[in-house]
């Protein structure tokens, strides 16, 4: 299927045709929210929410065949129990071959888990439960954020509820899960997000690991006042201490213009620059909800301490041939250049989402936005991309006219 793409710098347009590839349709009512992972031979692994043997979610593999046709397998089909519910996010690898993930709900007490999948027979994966979050207050809740491995291989991760009181429900943690080498794992509360000028929500963005051990990310809401009185959202940072503590420092809160409910979390590029989205917010005329279709932002620290944002794309929604409201995380390719999905707006005014690709050309931000989904293409791309050694695109939708989400791959 042929997809249009434009490219938008200022004044003018030009257009290109790319090749989109559904590798896979769920047509069992699985929502694809989570980010694909390869493993060294090829092989795709994510997570399906709903769907699945009971109507809980699973988790599959895309494994490459011959004539460029891709065999699905599915991992583990959720039960609804002990064993979880509702897989939002993406997995995380071992170098054993272990993939590690979180569910939203389900587990001993209902407010999600953490879980792993380990290989047995061939074809064959078993799942344990590393931990049940305890909901609210104090445990954290709603895991529907990534994991990151540290080189210990303890796991770090966020919930989007649970911690503090101070929010309806929580306001959301960082914690960290440790093995102790027996099976059993312990879980630290790192921080829990009071609901002020701290923020509050991290939804789906998780963290990520600077080289000196520092955890980034951001929260939905908090740090401000105004957008919904429920407050734009931050970037933060937390650096742990020598008594084994944590403690937070807020790179930078929104106010709306600059964008608002970040909810995808923060990238490094080479030169220590953290690049994100979020959501709403930005001063572009909009045609898909209020305030703004959403932003790219860079965030890069300064000599004399602090950090500062520039906004790098402001999102025009499909009226002007534009993604609008981005929720994935973004990847850099080798060549420095930005991808992305945004869950509404496109090439055709479809609203159905889009990809983009943002790339430097001299002092201006190039942006090629890759549209025309909806129907059996897939609808409203919520997840991050991936890219092959080839360099093309891979993603998921989170519906399309199947009953369920696709699996795509954009190729030129």
């Amino acid at each position: 299927m042929a997809l249009a793409c434009m490219l938008l710098l200022l004044a003018g347009s030009a257009m290109c045709q790319i090749q989109e590839k559904i590798l896979h349709a769920f047509e069992d009512g699985s929502v694809l929210s989570g980010n694909l992972m390869f493993d060294s031979a090829g092989n795709i692994y994510g997570t399906a929410d709903q769907g699945g043997a009971t109507g809980n979610g699973s988790v599959y593999e895309l494994s490459p065949g011959p004539a460029g046709v891709w065999n699905f397998n599915v991992l583990y089909s959720f039960t609804g129990g002990d064993d979880g519910s509702d897989p939002v996010a993406g997995l995380v690898m071992d170098g054993n071959g272990d993939l590690y993930g979180t569910t939203s709900a389900g587990g001993a007490y209902g407010s999600g888990t953490v879980f792993e999948l380990v290989p047995s027979l061939p074809g064959q994966w078993s799942e344990s439960v590393l931990y049940s979050f305890g909901g609210y207050p104090g445990d954290g809740a709603m895991a529907e954020s990534g994991l990151v491995l540290d080189a210990a291989g303890n796991l770090y991760g966020t919930t989007g509820e649970g911690g503090s009181t101070n929010c309806t429900g929580g306001c959301g943690t960082v914690y960290e899960l440790t093995s102790s080498g027996n099976g059993q794992w312990s879980e630290s509360v790192l921080y829990s997000f009071l609901g002020g000028d701290d923020g509050y929500n991290p939804v789906y963005s998780g963290v990520v690991f600077d080289g000196q051990g520092n955890l980034y990310g951001t929260t939905a809401a908090g740090g401000s006042s105004g957008c919904h009185h429920s407050g734009c959202g931050t970037v933060y940072e937390l650096t742990p201490s020598q008594s084994g503590g944590w403690t937070e420092n807020i790179l930078h809160t929104f106010n709306g213009r600059d964008g608002f409910t970040p909810e995808s979390g923060v990238v490094f590029d080479s030169l220590g620059n953290l690049y994100g989205t979020t959501e709403e917010g930005g001063t572009a005329a909009c045609n898909t909800g209020s305030g703004g279709c959403g932003t790219v932002f860079r965030l890069s620290a300064k000599e004399s301490g602090g950090w500062s944002l520039l906004v790098l794309h402001q999102f025009g929604g499909s009226s002007v041939g534009d993604g609008a409201n981005p929720v994935g995380s973004l990847t850099f390719d080798q060549r420095g250049r930005l991808y992305g999905t945004t869950s509404n707006g496109g090439v055709t005014g479809s609203d159905f989402g889009s990809v983009f690709q943002l790339k430097r050309s001299g002092t201006k931000v190039v942006e090629a936005v890759f549209g025309n989904f909806g129907g059996a293409a897939g609808e409203h791309p919520n997840a991050g991309v991936i890219l092959d050694s080839a360099g093309n695109v891979l993603s998921t939708t989170f519906s399309s006219a199947s009953d369920g989400g696709v699996v795509f791959e954009l190729t030129k």
